[in-house]
């Protein structure tokens, strides 16, 4: 039923195989339809009657094997009309006729994609190890007006109790959106379903993006969970939003909400500076946003000069250098920069790792110096009682 559906190769169902998917009763037609989306291999199914008529969309049976066939089940779509269109959804025994059931009345909101469900079905018992299911669609149609559907996905009624995504990606969700999704009842669990219909298929990519150890949230202590290295932080981390354990290949989706692409190295002379399997470059980008939404803050050029140095890592920026407003002074310890022999050198690597965090307007100019002396409106060296570094 489901119209972007991976077979067991991981080829996508071609548009003939959908377009004999569902058929509309006459004079109704579905046609396949690859416009409504920006990606044309997400397909939607074309619906127009070109009398003022209500359209009948019948889908192909759906064969269920034991043990979904005991269990409920619950059809759910999208469907988008320019106009307020009633539709009504029966998920019923494909040998029986579809008014056998009670169907799930909904009217499509005008201009927007709209979510569509058929009221809860079960179609086998404990003895029960195969049935057929069918979905019908009647949908008020106006003359050569276009209505569309896409995401048709069958699907068990109670995804709360099944679905991986859903029972550990809630934990990232208020909890007022699951409590008020409990107390709907026409359809029941709406949020739910819907999240259960987008996620249905695609366990690979739900092991891989979410991962969780099998531990109910209510079991960890909420104080314990959020304390960077206790046992049980690491039970509260999924990979989908955690930059520290996302794998690598989605940092880059990551770095987006940090209004920043990744780089893949600093260079000088055309010479990598950073060993990148001893420093996770990309990572601290992401993790830092030192590139990103805090670029031009001291934080962030403090943490950018810190990645190239050694030791103790001290950096003293100097705003207003030499009476100029524009130009901030950086100063590290000669024994912990690199390229720099005697005090008073500048380190490429220190100028080209602090460049991309560098305020717009702004110059930097370094120098590497043998001891940082206590002073006393700098953030990280305005401390009492502490001696020089060197």
């Amino acid at each position: 039923m489901a119209l972007r559906r991976a077979d067991a190769d991981g080829e996508y169902v071609v548009a003939s195989v959908i377009e004999d998917a569902w058929e509309a009763d006459s004079p109704g037609t579905a046609s396949v339809d690859d416009s409504k989306f920006w990606k044309s291999d997400r397909q939607v199914i074309k619906i127009v009657n070109p009398q003022a008529l209500v359209t009948t969309l019948r889908g192909t049976q759906e064969n269920l094997a034991w043990p979904d066939v005991r269990e409920p089940l619950v059809f759910s779509a999208v469907m988008y009309a320019e106009f307020p269109v009633e539709v009504s959804t029966y998920l019923h025994h494909a040998h029986q006729p579809f008014t056998s059931v009670e169907p799930n009345t909904q009217t499509l909101s005008a201009g927007v994609w709209t979510a569509i469900y058929s009221h809860e079905n079960t179609f086998g018992h404990e003895g029960t190890f195969t049935a057929d299911a069918t979905i019908t669609i009647l949908v008020d149609t106006s003359p050569n007006y276009s209505i569309y559907m896409s995401a048709p996905c069958l699907t068990l009624s109670r995804p709360e109790n099944f679905d991986q995504m859903w029972l550990n990606g809630r934990a990232m969700l208020p909890d007022v959106i699951h409590d008020v999704d409990a107390e709907s009842t026409n359809p029941t669990r709406p949020v739910a379903k819907f999240f259960h219909s987008l996620s249905a298929d695609m366990s690979k990519v739900v092991d891989t993006y979410l991962y969780m150890q099998n531990n109910s949230v209510d079991e960890i202590g909420h104080s314990n969970a959020a304390i960077p290295g206790s046992p049980y932080y690491g039970l509260r981390r999924g990979e989908l939003f955690d930059v520290e354990v996302m794998p690598p290949e989605y940092l880059d989706y990551a770095a987006m909400l940090i209004g920043t692409r990744l780089l893949p190295n600093i260079f000088v002379d055309g010479e990598e500076i950073y060993d990148t399997d001893e420093f996770d470059f990309r990572r601290w980008q992401a993790s830092t946003r030192s590139y990103g939404h805090r670029a031009g803050s001291q934080g962030a050029i403090r943490a950018a000069v810190k990645t190239v140095l050694t030791g103790s890592k001290g950096v003293i920026l100097t705003p207003v250098l030499n009476g100029n407003p524009f130009l901030i002074g950086i100063k590290t310890l000669l024994s912990e920069t690199p390229s720099t022999l005697i005090a008073g050198q500048e380190s490429p690597e220190v100028l080209a790792a602090a460049e991309p965090a560098r305020p717009a307007g702004f110059v930097f100019s370094h120098e590497s110096v043998e001891v940082i002396p206590f002073t006393l409106d700098d953030s990280e060296f305005g401390v009492f009682d502490q001696g020089m570094l060197g």
